[in-house]
Order: structure tokens, then C-alpha cells, then sequence
């Protein structure tokens, strides 16, 4: 399954790390540096032209990791995410089931 993350670009559900907030989380030191690696080594999107809300880490299929910045909200994105999974899932759990 895909989803898109912003201006052209759409990545493959199964290939996400992680999705991180920006605007709430004050990033911790080893993610200071797994950011500033990735800009280093040449591994970084921009999905739109706004200032980012998130930052979305994907699998690159040979032990390393894109970075995307996306100017959808984390929990959009996770949203975006999930909801590819929803009709073949087994238990999907809802809090106010």
C-alpha cells in the first residue's frame, strides 16, 4: 500500500520507520544526528515548499534510511498510514469502541 506524504511525493506504507512530530518534540540528541547524518549523505526529501510539521524515516532497501520532511501534521500522515491497513486487518483496535 501507498500514501502520500506531500507535493509529489508517495512512499510505500511498509517501507516507514518511524513518523516524528516536529512541532511538539524537542528532538533528542541521537535524533539530532540521524538527522544531520542524512542531510550529510545526500538522504533528504522536502515533500512541499511550507515549513514541516514532520518527518517521515523510510527503509531505502539497503540498510539506510530516507528522511522526508512533510508539511502534513504527524498524526495526518499516521492517519494516511493506518488507514491502508483498515480493510485487510485482522483487530483494529477504536478507544471508543
Amino acid at each position: 500500500m501507498f500514501f502520500h506524504i506531500g507535493k509529489d511525493v508517495t512512499i510505500r506504507t511498509r517501507d516507514v520507520i518511524a513518523i516524528l512530530d516536529i512541532d511538539t518534540n524537542s528532538p533528542t540528541a541521537c535524533t539530532k544526528d540521524f538527522l544531520k547524518k542524512s542531510e550529510k549523505n545526500g538522504k533528504v526529501i522536502l515533500a512541499g515548499e511550507d515549513l514541516p510539521k514532520s518527518v517521515v524515516v523510510c527503509d531505502d532497501g539497503e540498510g539506510g534510511a530516507w528522511t522526508v520532511y512533510s508539511h502534513i501534521s504527524s498524526k495526518g500522515l499516521s492517519g494516511r498510514a493506518s488507514a491502508g491497513y483498515r480493510d485487510n486487518a485482522l483487530f483494529i483496535y477504536e478507544k471508543d469502541r
